[in-house]
This record gives C-alpha cells, sequence and structure tokens, in this order.
C-alpha cells in the first residue's frame, strides 16, 4: 500500500459509511448520550493499569473491542485478549481492530483459559442473569492468578434498572458477591448526578442540535472530568472497584 492509499486505509478504523441512515428517513448522525461517561472510564481505566504491574490482561465481554483497542495502545507488548459470548460482537472487534485478538467463549460454559495477571469486566455483571451470578463468579476467580487484579465496573442501584440489565448493584452487593475469593483494594464512586451534568448532556446533543464545535465539546469534556466524573455513592450512578484474588 503506497502513500496515497495509506489515508483511505487508516479512515477504515472506524464504520463512517454506516454514518448515513436511509431507514425512517435520512440522518447522517448519531449520538450517544452515554459516550460523555464512557470516553471518561477509557481514560480512568488506563490512569489505574499504569499503577499496576501485568503482562497478561482479559476483557470479559468486550463488545466491539474499544477498551481493548485503548489498553494495547496505552501497554505496547503486553498479552491482551477480549473475549465475549456473542459472535456478533466479536466479528464486529475483529473488523475494527486487525492484529488484536478477540475470542467467542463464555466462561461460565466450563471453558478453560489459563490464568492472567488482570481481568477487566466492565458494564457487564448487570447483564448476567442472577441464578448464574454465583457460577460466574467463580470462573472469573479461575481467571485471576493468585494476587492477580479483577477490575469491574457495574451500574449502581441509585439508577433505575434498564429493560437490558437485570438488576443494578450497591458496594455492599458487590462485597458480599465476591467475598469468598477476592478482597477489595480501591473503590471509585463515578458520574455524579445531578443539574449540572444534565445541562452539559443538553449542550451536547438534543433533540433540535449535536454539538460540533471542538473547542465547546473540549470544554464540557474537561468539566465533566474534573466535577463529575468522582462522586460519592450517594450521588453516584456507577461503581468501579478493583479487587485482588486472595
Amino acid at each position: 500500500m503506497d502513500t496515497v492509499q495509506q489515508p483511505q486505509d487508516r479512515e477504515y478504523s472506524f464504520p463512517y459509511h454506516y454514518l448515513p441512515r436511509l431507514r425512517s428517513g435520512f440522518s447522517q448522525h448519531y449520538y450517544w448520550s452515554w459516550g460523555i461517561n464512557y470516553a471518561a472510564t477509557l481514560e480512568f481505566i488506563n490512569s489505574r493499569l499504569i499503577q499496576i504491574r501485568f503482562n497478561s490482561l482479559i476483557d470479559i465481554g468486550c463488545g466491539d473491542g474499544r477498551l481493548v483497542s485503548e489498553i494495547a495502545a496505552q501497554f505496547p507488548g503486553k498479552k491482551i485478549i477480549g473475549i465475549d459470548f456473542s459472535a456478533r460482537a466479536v466479528n464486529l472487534a475483529r473488523a475494527l481492530n486487525p492484529g488484536l485478538t478477540f475470542q467467542v467463549k463464555d466462561i461460565a460454559s466450563g471453558e478453560s483459559l489459563p490464568p492472567v495477571d488482570i481481568v477487566t469486566l466492565i458494564e457487564v455483571l448487570e447483564h448476567i442473569p442472577p441464578a448464574r451470578l454465583t457460577k460466574f463468579v467463580s470462573a472469573l476467580a479461575k481467571l485471576v492468578r493468585p494476587g492477580g487484579t479483577l477490575i469491574l465496573t457495574v451500574p449502581h442501584v441509585n439508577l433505575p434498572v434498564q429493560s437490558k440489565h437485570y438488576q443494578h448493584f450497591s458496594f455492599s452487593d458487590l462485597r458480599s458477591l465476591f467475598t469468598s475469593y477476592f478482597r477489595v483494594r480501591r473503590t471509585f464512586y463515578l458520574g455524579r448526578q445531578g443539574y449540572l451534568y444534565q445541562l452539559i448532556l443538553v449542550l451536547l446533543g438534543n433533540r433540535f442540535f449535536i454539538l460540533n464545535y471542538p473547542p465547546a465539546q473540549k470544554y464540557l469534556y474537561s468539566l465533566f472530568r474534573r466535577r463529575l466524573f468522582i462522586s460519592d455513592e450517594r450521588h453516584c450512578s456507577r461503581i468501579y472497584l478493583e479487587i485482588k484474588r486472595k
């Protein structure tokens, strides 16, 4: 591939041809109101990983592979794998991230994997049927080597349960669920709710416009990071835990 062809190839890091929608009327914009939380979480996880020595990491419930992509870029040379039980998600992750490793697996089904230093479980636990949680946690424990770390985020019970979630969690719920195999090392409460948060969301996008002015986007994102990303349990929307394998 020569220098004229390379710019076009780089654009395929994102499926931009799928932006224009033709069904149910024309549109060429997608707006994800959760995006500001997701972007801040990606940066936060990478900042936490810098403080943990590791050589191997598995992201459970990797979805389209964005977290794996960000971690691999931040930590070249580490063994990083994304796993999801959805073949559709894994196929998309592979297409968007050539050169990275993704596998279709359900860890609770008994499929064996070698233990790793870190397992990330980001916004996954709420998608596990409650009757399978004990088995799922046991499978997680086998995947994290003794002394290794499990990093997880979940929606807090402060938020109403969405139709695609089975349940949300408090800190005490998580501590009870994981206490047989892990001990809590660090806890952060994320996403302070309130009027400022709602104002930021409205300014970023609403039914009338989507904000596209980069300096304004950067300012609102910085404001969110500084004022709202780290919260307390009373006002948070999510919980971040680093728990160490016993």
